[in-house]
């Protein structure tokens, strides 16, 4: 099962409280995430965790409600969302800042879904050596300028 099916399917504790805004006040949400409940007549916790569309509100209602969450299952998650922004997000930027050559490095970068935990410790290497690459291909004079601009000296 892929960890976005299984995060989905995870199971949720019963409230505490008579009514679900009950419960989240209850619980300590904040004055924004019980609104939105409000606003989307959401009526339980797995209603909530169907229809949010924010990840810190989501971890928020997993850690208050205790849904279950497997390491193994939050690994492979990170490694979705670490693929994403390694093929499609910083390639994309690297583009637009003019460096194309840069981001068809990252581009290059094998697909990091489905691996072992080992492979993503190799793969997460890999990323980082070609992030650290893009990210002195990006410097610049003018940006050295800039930053003493900011702090003309160390204190040592």
């Amino acid at each position: 099962m892929d960890p976005i099916t299984a995060v989905s399917a995870a199971t949720v504790a019963a409230p505490r409280a008579k009514s679900f805004l009950a419960d989240l006040l209850a619980r300590g949400a904040c004055s924004e995430g019980r609104t939105w409940a409000r606003t989307n007549k959401i009526k339980s916790p797995a209603e909530a965790w169907a229809k949010l569309e924010r990840l810190d509100w989501m971890f928020w209602l997993a850690n208050s409600y205790r849904i279950e969450l497997r390491d193994s299952d939050l690994v492979q998650l990170a490694a979705t969302w670490a693929d994403r922004a390694l093929h499609i997000y910083a390639p994309s930027a690297l583009r637009a800042a003019g460096l194309p050559d840069e981001a068809a490095k990252l581009e290059a970068l094998p697909s990091l879904a489905g691996k072992a935990s080992s492979e993503l410790r190799d793969a997460a290497w890999d990323a980082g050596d070609a992030a650290r690459d893009a990210a002195w291909a990006a410097a610049s004079e003018w940006q050295c300028r800039d930053l003493r601009a900011v702090a003309p000296s160390l204190p040592y």
